[in-house]
Order: C-alpha cells, then structure tokens, then sequence
C-alpha cells in the first residue's frame, strides 16, 4: 500500500537537495537563468560583468541566491551572468570570453570584470552585498547612493515554497 502513494520531494534552503532553479524557488528572480547577455557581448560592448557560478543542489547557492538577485535589480550597468557550472566547458583552453576560463572549481563564486576585461573581484562564499556593489561602482564609475554605502546588510532569510498534493475524498 504504501508503494502506491506520492512520496514527497524533500528539500529546502539549508541542505544540498535538488528542488528547481534557486533563483526563482529562494530569490524570486527567475528571470535570470538563463542570463540575458553572454560574457562575449559584455566584453564586446564593454559593459562591466558579474560573472555567478552556482549550483542549483547547493546549499551555498540557496542562500546566496538572494544577494545575486538584489545585485541584479540595482545596477543596470552591469551584466550580471548567473551560470550553473553544471554546464560550463573545461576550461583547458577556454579564452578570456569564455566563463570557464574565470571559474576555479567552487561554488558559489563571484567574478567581477571591469569594461575592459579585467578582473576587479573574484571571491567565493557568501559574500556581503556591500563588497559586491562597492567593487562594482568601482568598475562601473558609479557612485553608490549615501544609503547604500552606508547601509549593512544581513544573511536575508526567505520563504521557502511548500506544496503537498492532497486527494479529494
């Protein structure tokens, strides 16, 4: 009997399951996967770039996500490119406008490109928003809003998406 019914899918923010993509399930940002530009464009056009290499089963990753998301919404002239490195290229010979090229094996990491290509940021962890929009209106030219550069931000808790199929009697 109990072979017959619907086994729940268990995952959430704090653990290393699978549970769809982080962006949309613990940021509410699913518009960034996949990313609107490339880093090739980025470099082409010499736009500062944010290069997010993530997985969706990383706990990390999860509560990381928001931060990215926040970062994406508040700076328009950048290019902020979330890539899960489960299908990234070996980097062996990748070039500089490839993504595998920055990427050095851990997740969640942040690289930060400069208009020109150069790396201005390449962290990995959780890392606070603060340091990411400081480096970022370094690179972009911008300067942060008094608000902005004075606030401190904390680990950002979200709601977690819960769903239980109930049959109707």
């Amino acid at each position: 009997m109990g072979l017959l019914l619907p086994s729940s899918a268990w995952a959430g923010r704090l653990d290393n399951a699978y549970d769809g993509n982080i962006f949309s399930l613990y940021a509410g940002d699913g518009a960034m996967v996949p990313p609107r530009n490339s880093l090739a464009d980025s470099l082409r056009r010499h736009r500062p770039a944010v290069l997010a290499f993530y997985l969706d089963d990383s706990s990390d990753c999860k509560r990381f996500a928001p931060t990215l998301s926040r970062l994406n919404g508040e700076f328009q002239a950048a290019d902020v490119i979330a890539l899960s490195t489960d299908s990234l290229d070996p980097a062996e010979d990748a070039a500089p406008d490839n993504p595998s090229y920055y990427w050095r094996g851990l997740v969640p990491q942040v690289v930060i490109l400069d208009r020109n290509g150069h790396v201005a940021l390449d962290r990995t962890g959780q890392i606070p928003l603060e340091d990411l929009e400081q480096s970022l209106a370094g690179v972009s030219g911008l300067e942060l809003p008094a608000a902005m550069a004075q606030r401190q931000t904390r680990a950002m808790e979200v709601n977690e998406i819960n769903a239980e199929v109930v049959r109707a009697r």
